[in-house]
């Protein structure tokens, strides 16, 4: 497993590994023109973790400042996806397996604490949020895609034999779901994710989708 890359894996597994995750990761990293797949679709990718994030937050008809929270939650673990930027053999060895833990969660929602104070319900929509991230790769990244969810304190691999296509129909209903109850939430709560970016342009939005459901009902 790529945990083994940290404990001294040998030369000869790393690059069997690497050759393995290269075939999976190959089919959606950026290719030349040449290699690129045909078709296209919806992935499971940040996007989509971070409406299921504030999906969490709606049904707990959380506070903003949970919101926000839930939000990020939803995206952290992605943050070592970032070893993309430092090459494919990084980001092979070290994605899923930094910070895509159970520890990882705790830490998020002891970090959340200091903003949105100890409630538990809150904090719970929290670990949820970062949860649904995890849960969200267990099945949607493709398979082959393996976890380490109880790292460091045990390197047991997790893989789903299930998983699905990264572009796959699932991930697109997944998507499309999880908008939809966006919308929703615009229309029954007044809020949108857009109100950590733009205030104005969400009352904007809000308004309208209100006015559009009111005349539609």
């Amino acid at each position: 497993m790529r945990w083994g890359l940290l404990r001294g894996e040998s030369d000869e597994a790393l690059h069997e590994r690497l050759g393995r995750l290269r075939e999976q990761t190959g089919r959606w990293l950026p290719r030349t023109d040449e290699s690129r797949p045909r078709g296209g679709g919806v992935v499971f990718h940040p996007l989509t973790h971070a409406l299921v994030g504030w999906v969490v937050a709606c049904f707990g008809r959380a506070d903003r400042r949970t919101r926000l929270w839930c939000l990020a939650a939803s995206l952290a673990p992605d943050l070592d996806g970032l070893s993309l930027l430092v090459g494919l053999d990084v980001y092979a060895h070290y994605h899923h397996l930094v910070l895509h833990n159970l520890l990882f969660g705790v830490f998020v929602t002891l970090v959340s604490a200091y903003w949105i104070g100890l409630r538990p319900f809150y904090l719970g929509l929290v670990l949820l949020a970062f949860l649904s991230h995890l849960v969200g790769d267990y099945f949607g990244s493709g398979p082959g895609w393996e976890l380490w969810p109880f790292l460091p304190f045990s390197d047991r691999t997790y893989v789903c034999e299930c998983a699905w296509d990264l572009v796959s129909w699932q991930n697109t209903l997944i998507t499309v779901v999880a908008i939809a109850v966006t919308l929703w939430a615009a229309v029954r709560q007044g809020h949108t994710p857009l109100e950590f970016l733009h205030a104005r342009l969400e009352q904007t939005v809000v308004k309208t989708l209100q006015r559009r459901w009111r005349r539609n009902a």
